[in-house]
């Protein structure tokens, strides 16, 4: 058994510290470092000077494995264990938790374990939650997280004692975000002990030491000045984060048997409280509670995104929480907003609080979760180990030549060696990464869509299967009432028994004079003409009034729902929802039933089957009271109302974009399988041909086709008789499927374009199912009833309601909230700090921020549910976030190999060049540098494509053509090193010392501008533009520097203007030198672009 139960938490371990004498990092190192200095002291008594030498060589040496231990420490948490820790089995000797979360949840943390007497158990508190080791299970869980047990155990909760309120607090802490704003200084230092940096800080030392003084000062500006930035960054993240925190007030909760205020933040699991809502009074949920009494009108766009009021009840007396959607009804999410409180009172026992509510979720995803990109990771590391392999080769081989000349000092021809393996990593590399990252969540955030998981942009482009919910994505969600039919066609004139099931039979509620909820049941009890008097009571057009007793809601599984009403006749039963399930509850199915239906519907029209009955008996109301469904037995058929929904305008153009891009499209929706498919047919996501696949009623295992393919077959037939073309699958046959024969269920959804009639769960089952098969699958919905899809699919797609033609003003809109919540946060630090040191009359401070280029995060912009979260209500959303998918694995492909030719190059220029005298300059190498570095920076700037291109970018950068471009692009490149050194000893050669200065020479001057045409061909030959991104023209910042190198180049190589010479320390060539160079080079360029176009043709 696990030790930690929590899905976030890959495995944990429980550890007790080594003492001194057992650490690997420091006993070892003390026990040296005493013998060392007596050995010293002893040789400086003796005055032996060589051995005097060979210590300090020996102490350098060991002070640098030192710091190269404490750093592994620091990075690697399993190195780290086993320096400074020792696992133990029980917890009563362990000191410390060692916590690995998932991937993409965080970092390894060290947790301290604590014994608490109040809860007389041990514990820790790992990403702002606290577990609680259980004694009986052993393990360490949450308590009072998970809503379970009958609806009895919270509808009997009166309220806490003092005791039980100081042992719940202890538990699970206050009710706050205490999100941590730690300083620049201290996020600054945190950044330059991260790996990366601090190997850069040692290749700028060896810089130092091999005399390119200008060249390590300049990389080391840079890397400081991008390191800050990013700590910048990041503060500015943690202050929006650190607004998140709901305002905290005053509520009313019974303790001791007594009603008493106390503050929110005070609240703990257990706790009874009431709402109370005064008018124009804003009031926000204060955290996940359960309703135990009394009704409300809620808001939930704070964590799904979705605006529509919402109905919430009582859980009732008798039943259990299912842990399905249904019980979101009976159920309030910390920060979503209280727009309506019944008469009676509402009261609630609170669930959870703090970072344990679904809102604390959200803040932990935003925190914890990984920020990089990702992609090729591993490949990645492959790559860089096989680079470092020839690095070290060619570094060996300098050092084996070097040795052989006894004038040449071994500490510098070290120093030469070490600069050779370092090329591998060259420092724009980790900016490049970074670079990726945030374009692509900035173009995303430009764009409408707010990423909460950034590691998840890379798997956009690699999406094979885009799974879109049909209402509210391909269609609006706004639906228009066509009337009511029935077998003679529209009824002019419903009568009493149909305007019934109109006007009573909703979840409708009415806020500040308005009628909110779902559209559907809107449109359908305006054409009633009702009005509503009070809560659950109805005032008919002709004066009568309606009491609405009891509602069965509408269940996703059962496909309808019903109500107990009373008017001044007595009470009846009304009822509405899918055809089919109404259909068995009808006293009498009309003839006409089927037809009307599959008229309306194969047009693409959402109909709904209304019944009703009059209840004569107590028995009967008392039935319907206990169970709704026996009291529908014996409806009376009131006709279908009959809906349609515009398609949306850009949802056939995004579909046709996804399909000719080579993507599969399933439309998943719980329509009718004649309303999904005539919208399939209206994107033109299948043709006339469709074979519809169903469950079948004969209960053995049977399926029944129709379409090209008719019939009944059984399960053991359905392979072989498997209907060619697209299928139409219904959400129960899928589900048969999987029970019996998952592999024939996946191969079955291979072919579907279309499941209908599919509940949540099975939408859910769905995205597992691909996942389970290696299929990268997207999935697009609402951030409500989606939310189990969403979570599953990899890549998940949540559509708020915004207007495509509003978006600038909404993007204003959320960066002027943003901007404000930033300033007032940092105003009140200001004045914290002033009083703390005493500086009132000192001037605040004004700081403007940036907040174009940085996506913001904010309550009500992105869903709980979903990574992706679009602002507009558009299915163009999708193909945005599969193009910037793609265009992140274009620019790290084209990175790593930009990397993998400039490392050859430079391994070469600094082992086979170096032996033979020729080294850069440091002016030289440092300009290279400057070129080098705009150049990869305004390669990830590039734009992406429109359209989809049917062609993927390539998935996996270790493959043959990906690993042969670069080795014949590197061949040409040392021929034309190779010619440029012939052609310059034709005029000229000295060899100079290898230990010496710099002097400038004709053979490095001719290098190192053939260098220049080198660095331009490598970035114009491996530029990966057309089909995914802008061609290398239309990237013009890219352009003008690549523009800006070749002409310093060729001004370089026709010495045009002598400043430029001095500058760069050349001397003066041969015109036959410089045409030639001139040649070589426009000849490099043309060959590396012609093979790597061939070598793109092949693939």
């Amino acid at each position: 058994m696990e030790l930690v139960q929590c899905s976030d938490v890959k495995e944990a371990f429980l550890l007790k510290k080594r003492t001194p004498t057992q650490q690997a990092i420091a006993f070892p190192f003390a026990v040296f470092y005493g013998v060392w200095s007596a050995l010293y002291i002893a040789s400086t008594l003796r005055k032996n000077t060589l051995l005097h030498e060979t210590q300090l060589l020996v102490l350098y040496l060991a002070v640098f494995l030192h710091i190269v231990f404490f750093l592994l420490a620091r990075w690697s948490y399993r190195l780290r264990c086993f320096i400074s820790f020792q696992k133990t089995e029980t917890v009563s000797s362990a000191e410390t938790v060692l916590v690995v979360p998932v991937l993409h949840k965080g970092k390894a943390e060290f947790c301290a374990l604590q014994h608490s007497q109040t809860l007389n158990a041990a514990c820790f508190v790992f990403q702002k939650r606290k577990f609680i080791f259980n004694k009986e299970t052993k393990t360490f869980e949450r308590r009072g997280s998970r809503l379970e047990g009958d609806y009895s155990k919270y509808k009997k909760q009166t309220g806490l004692v003092d005791g039980d309120v100081k042992h719940r607090q202890e538990e699970c802490g206050k009710n706050v975000f205490d999100i941590p704003a730690p300083s620049f200084i201290d996020l600054f230092q945190e950044h330059i002990m991260s790996p990366f940096f601090t190997f850069q800080v040692f290749c700028v030392l060896l810089w130092v030491l091999d005399d390119y003084w200008y060249n390590g000062l300049f990389t080391l500006f840079m890397l400081v000045a991008f390191e800050a930035a990013m700590v910048q960054q990041r503060l500015t993240t943690l202050m929006e984060f650190r607004t998140m925190e709901i305002e905290h007030s005053e509520i009313e909760v019974r303790r001791d048997g007594a009603w008493v205020a106390v503050r929110t933040s005070e609240l703990v699991p257990g706790d009874v409280g009431r709402l109370l809502k005064k008018k124009g009074e804003d009031l926000a949920a204060p955290c996940d509670a359960v309703l135990i009494e009394g009704s409300c009108v809620v808001n939930e766009a704070m964590i799904s995104g979705e605006s529509t009021p919402l109905a919430k009840e009582a859980c009732p007396d008798e039943g259990c929480f299912s842990g399905a959607g249904e019980d979101r009804r009976h159920m309030l999410f910390s920060g979503t907003q209280i727009v309506f409180v019944g008469e009676e009172e509402c009261r609630f026992c609170v669930l959870r609080t703090g970072f344990h509510t679904v809102q604390g979720s959200l803040v932990r995803t935003m925190v914890f979760s990984s920020e990089t990109a990702g992609p090729h990771n591993k490949e990645a590391l492959f790559l860089i180990l096989f680079l470092t392999f020839f690095a070290v080769c060619a570094a060996g081989y300098v050092w084996a030549e070097g040795v052989k000349n006894p004038d040449r000092k071994r500490f510098k021809l070290l120093v030469e060696c070490l600069l050779i393996v370092t090329t591998v990593i060259p420092p724009e590399l980790p900016i490049e990464m970074s670079l990726v990252v945030n374009q692509a969540l900035a173009t995303l955030a430009a764009q409408g869509i707010v990423c909460t998981e950034p590691f998840r942009i890379p798997l956009g482009g690699k999406t094979k299967v885009c799974c879109l919910d049909k209402t509210g994505t391909i269609t609006e969600e706004t639906l228009v009432f066509e009337g009511v039919f029935s077998e003679k066609g529209r009824v002019g004139e419903v009568d009493e028994k149909t305007e019934r099931v109109m006007g009573a039979c909703h979840e409708l509620v009415q806020v500040d004079g308005e009628i909110g909820g779902d559209p559907m049941e809107k449109e359908l009890f305006a054409a009633a003409g009702w009005e509503v008097a009070k809560k659950d009571e109805m005032l008919c057009g002709n004066g009568k009034r309606v009491q609405i007793v009891k509602r069965a809601p509408f269940s996703s599984s059962q496909r309808r729902m019903s109500a107990l009403c009373k008017d001044s006749s007595g009470y009846f039963v009304v009822s509405k929802g899918a055809p089919e399930a109404v259909r068995a509850f009808l006293d009498t199915v009309p003839e006409f039933f089927d037809d009307v239906f599959a008229e309306h519907a194969g047009k693409g029209k959402r109909v709904i089957a209304m019944g009703m009955k009059r209840i004569s008996s107590k028995k009967e109301v008392d039935c319907y009271l206990k169970d709704g469904a026996c009291a529908l037995c014996g409806v009376e058929f009131c006709g279908f109302a009959v809906f349609s929904a515009a398609m949306k305008r850009d949802s056939k153009s995004a579909i046709e974009n996804l399909t000719a891009s080579g993507h599969r499209v399933v439309i998943v929706t719980g329509d009718s399988g004649l309303t999904a498919n005539h919208v399939a047919r209206e994107v033109g996501l299948v043709g006339a041909e469709l074979c519809v696949v169903e469950k079948g009623s004969r209960g053995d295992g049977s399926f029944v086709l129709t379409g090209d393919t008719e019939g009944t077959v059984l399960f053991s037939e359905l392979e072989e008789a498997f209907p060619p073309g697209p299928l139409s699958v219904s959400g129960d046959a899928f589900s048969e499927l999987l029970s019996v024969r998952r592999a024939l269920s996946f191969r079955v959804l291979s072919s579907a374009a279309v499941l209908f009639r599919c509940s949540p769960k099975q939408k859910e089952e769905l995205m597992v199912l691909l996942k389970e098969n290696g299929v990268v699958s997207l999935m697009c919905g609402d951030g409500t009833n989606d939310v189990g899809a969403l979570k599953q699919a990899d890549v998940g797609v949540a559509l708020l309601d915004g207007d495509p033609d509003h978006l600038p003003r909404i993007l204003a809109e959320s960066r002027k909230r943003a901007a404000k919540r930033v300033r007032k946060e940092m105003e009140e630090a200001n004045e914290k700090m002033r009083r703390a040191l005493n500086l009132a009359e000192a001037p605040a401070q004004t700081h403007q921020l940036n907040t174009d280029d940085v996506p913001r995060l904010q309550f009500g912009d992105a869903s709980v549910a979903a990574a992706f979260t679009s602002r507009i209500s558009t299915l163009d959303s999708v193909c945005n976030v599969i193009r910037e998918g793609r265009s992140s694995l274009v620019t790290t492909a084209q990175m790593f190999k930009i990397l993998a030719l400039n490392s050859v190059v430079s391994a070469f220029s600094m082992s086979v060049l170096n032996l033979d005298g020729i080294r850069y300059g440091d002016r030289q190498s440092t300009m290279a540098g400057v070129l080098l570095s705009a150049s990869s920076f305004f390669l990830t700037r590039s734009k992406s494509r429109r359209k989809l291109s049917r062609k993927r970018p390539l998935e996996r950068i270790v493959s043959p053509l990906f690993i042969l471009s670069p080795i014949l692009q590197s061949a040409v490149h040392f021929f034309v090193l190779k010619k440029t050194m012939l052609c310059a000893r034709r005029f000229s050669f000295t060899s100079s010392a290898n230990d010496a200065e710099f002097v400038p020479s004709l053979m490095n001057t001719a290098v190192f501008i053939s260098s220049l045409y080198l660095q331009v061909s490598t970035v114009c030959a491996n530029y990966i533009g057309h089909p995914f991104k802008q061609n290398i023209t239309e990237n013009t910042r890219l352009c003008s520097s690549l523009a800006a190198t070749a002409v310093l180049a060729v001004l370089l190589s026709f010495g045009a203007v002598s400043e430029l010479e001095t500058l760069f320390e050349l001397t003066k060539m041969p015109m036959q030198l410089r045409a030639t160079l001139l040649f070589y080079g426009l000849a490099d360029i043309a060959l590396c672009y012609s093979l790597e176009n061939v070598l793109k043709k092949i693939e």
